[in-house]
C-alpha cells in the first residue's frame, strides 16, 4: 500500500461526483482541501491515472504524486493532519 496525493482542476463541466466517487473507490482516503485528496491504495500511479482519466473531461487537469514523510501545513483540517500522521 502506498499513499498518493491526487489533485485536479475541472474547467468547464464541473461534475465533481464522478471524480470523487472514483477517488473514493481507490481505497482509504481523505478529502483534505477543495481539490486535494490523499489516498492509501494498492494501485500504482499509472493504474490510478487510468481509473481517473475517464472521470474528467479532456481539458481538465489531473496530478497524482507520492508525498514524502516530510510535510507541513497551515490551517489544515484536524482530520487531514491526523490522517497524514497515521499514514505517512
Amino acid at each position: 500500500m502506498s499513499v498518493y496525493l491526487i489533485t485536479y482542476e475541472l474547467h468547464f463541466d464541473k461534475d465533481y461526483q464522478k471524480i470523487h466517487e472514483a477517488i473514493e473507490s481507490l481505497g482509504g482516503c481523505i478529502h483534505c482541501l477543495r481539490s486535494i485528496w490523499l489516498v492509501n491504495t494498492g494501485f500504482s500511479i499509472p493504474e490510478i491515472h487510468e481509473i481517473l482519466k475517464d472521470k474528467i473531461d479532456s481539458d481538465d487537469s489531473l496530478l497524482i504524486l507520492k508525498p514524502s514523510r516530510e510535510w507541513d501545513g497551515l490551517n489544515l483540517p484536524i482530520a487531514c493532519k491526523t490522517w497524514l500522521k497515521h499514514h505517512l
